[in-house]
């Protein structure tokens, strides 16, 4: 392996210099460096990189649908906010707590907007 595609990580194993290579595996092995690699973020984002290498056309088709309709969701929620607010404008005091006071008020509307509508 190349010394330039060598990356220090948080991972450390001690053992002596002159270790045989059942003894770096056994400390290897005792340390779970592969359980603590796998949850790193690092290594997540390379599992989906992999795993994103692997689509067929079907599958980022699928990937593509589902993105869809998960923004048509947030839209519509966003839109339904959006009138919300239109319909009950919120008036700014001045003073010391004019943005808490503010973001409270669009935090009650939110709720309001995001409670399921009866039809």
């Amino acid at each position: 392996m190349s010394f330039k595609q060598l990356h220090l990580t948080k991972f450390r194993i001690r053992f002596p210099h002159t270790a045989k290579t059942a003894a770096v595996r056994k400390a290897w092995e005792k340390a779970n460096v592969v359980e603590e690699w796998s949850r790193t973020s690092w290594a997540k984002k390379l599992a989906l990189k992999k795993l994103r290498a692997k689509m067929t056309d079907f599958d980022r088709f699928k990937l593509m649908k589902a993105k869809q309709s998960k923004n048509r969701i947030i839209n519509r929620e966003m839109l339904r906010m959006k009138k919300s607010l239109k319909q009950n404008p919120v008036k700014v005091k001045s003073g010391r707590h004019a943005k808490k006071c503010l973001s409270m008020k669009k935090k009650k509307i939110a709720k309001q907007a995001l409670k399921p509508q009866k039809k």
